[in-house]
């Protein structure tokens, strides 16, 4: 009986011993999620066609870092994974969030253009009037030769009356 005591006092000194050092690794590892794992993360999830994850990390980044200098471009991000998902409202509320809180960001073209093709997944005369409006403030860039080619697409070829 005496050796099943010392037995019992044994296990329960290494139970007591492990279970300090898990405490001591929970209290002591390095916080998970730092801003710039978290953006790797979701721009590498974006570019592998990982869509799901890259809603995931794009918004705990935001939720996490609301006032980094890459909020404008995360809100963008989220927004083109949502549109890839065939979420288009979704991503059309990102793009408006980009627009509303960010209006001088360098995103700004970018997000203006994107919420005119969005619209031209589901609402046709939206897409067309955010189209032009992206061709009337941003002329003679990129953005303004896409939403032409697009409006292009969305508007019947016009023929003369007879």
């Amino acid at each position: 009986m005496g050796e099943l005591q010392e037995g019992l006092s044994s296990v329960r000194a290494q139970i007591n011993s492990l279970s300090q050092q898990v405490t001591t690794i929970k209290t002591t590892a390095e916080p998970l999620g730092t801003p710039n794992d978290l953006w790797k993360s979701a721009m590498l999830n974006s570019f592998s066609g990982l869509y799901d994850l890259a809603v995931g990390d794009f918004q705990e980044f935001l939720s996490k870092n609301p006032n980094d200098p890459r909020a404008p471009e995360a809100h963008l991000r989220l927004g083109e994974a949502f549109f890839n998902q065939k979420k288009y409202e979704q991503a059309e509320t990102e793009y408006d969030f980009v627009l509303q809180k960010y209006p001088e960001s360098d995103t700004t073209r970018a997000a203006l253009l994107k919420k005119g093709l969005a619209f031209a997944e589901h609402d046709t005369p939206q897409a067309i009037t955010t189209l032009n409006e992206v061709v009337k403030k941003f002329p003679n860039t990129s953005e303004a030769n896409t939403a032409q080619t697009k409006l292009r697409e969305l508007q019947p070829a016009r023929r003369p009356a007879r």
